[in-house]
């Protein structure tokens, strides 16, 4: 279908660039406590890099598995508000893909999908489809195959760093405004603080503390800012009630 072929031809450079990023996540995943299979399955099942890394962060830390679900939920937050703007291009689909369909929201197949405007509905359902299948599929393989490849590491090979330095590297590449550098930089810094805490704690206070520094920090540039001014961060409420009228 042409909707398929198109998803697969957007999320392809997407897909590619999230290989270096899953690998070295496999390579730690190898370093780490966690059993390389229950944290590779993990990978489809959270279908969410960044999420998928701070369980397994979590879990190495001495977490438990309620500590690293709970890390998990306060990451993929911002996900309610994806699904919440592609609500109507869900609404007159099959009961199946409005059930499957969410499982795949992630930056890279909401952003892809709000880029496009074709409103048939089979069309987007073999769009979605093929494209979150994609992107699920390579970051699977290429965790697979970190791990792998980290079973024939040295083993006096210090890799401990490579979670927290993927965890780094992935965050940098969201910082696209200041409210969202105010979130990573207040994360880290409370992270830190609290990292003696048991269980891994310190990880879900430095989820939490950063993203209510981020919503903090947009809502003050934004109404110390002119309506009219190009430089206002955008009202994400308004914005998702314009999208989604069902919600009003």
């Amino acid at each position: 279908p042409a909707g398929a072929r198109a998803g697969l031809r957007t999320m392809a450079p997407v897909a590619a660039a999230v290989i270096p990023f899953a690998v070295v996540l496999g390579v730690a995943i190898d370093a780490s406590v966690v059993p390389n299979a229950l944290a590779v399955i993990m990978a489809p099942v959270l279908y969410a890099g960044s999420a998928h890394l701070a369980a397994v962060s979590a879990l190495d830390a001495g977490g438990t598995a309620l500590v690293a679900t709970g890390v998990a939920m306060v990451i993929n937050a911002r996900y309610a508000v994806y699904g919440a703007a592609l609500a109507h291009r869900f609404r007159d689909q099959p009961t199946w893909f409005r059930w499957l369909g969410p499982w795949m929201i992630v930056d890279e197949t909401f952003t892809l999908a709000a880029a496009r405007d074709e409103r048939d509905p089979a069309w987007f359902r073999a769009f979605w489809l093929a494209q979150g299948t994609l992107i699920g599929a390579v970051y699977t393989a290429m965790v697979l195959v970190g791990a792998l490849i980290g079973s024939i590491v040295p083993s006096d090979t210090d890799l401990s760093f490579a979670v927290p330095a993927a965890l780094v590297a992935l965050l940098v590449g969201q910082l696209r405004d200041r409210s969202t550098v105010v979130a990573a930089a207040v994360g880290a810094m409370v992270a830190a603080v609290t990292i003696s805490m048991p269980n891994g704690l310190g990880l879900v206070v430095g989820a939490i503390a950063g993203m209510v520094a981020g919503t903090v920090a947009r809502r003050m540039r934004r109404n110390a800012l002119a309506p009219s001014d190009p430089r206002r961060p955008p009202d994400i409420g308004a914005r998702t009630l314009k999208c989604n009228p069902d919600l009003t």
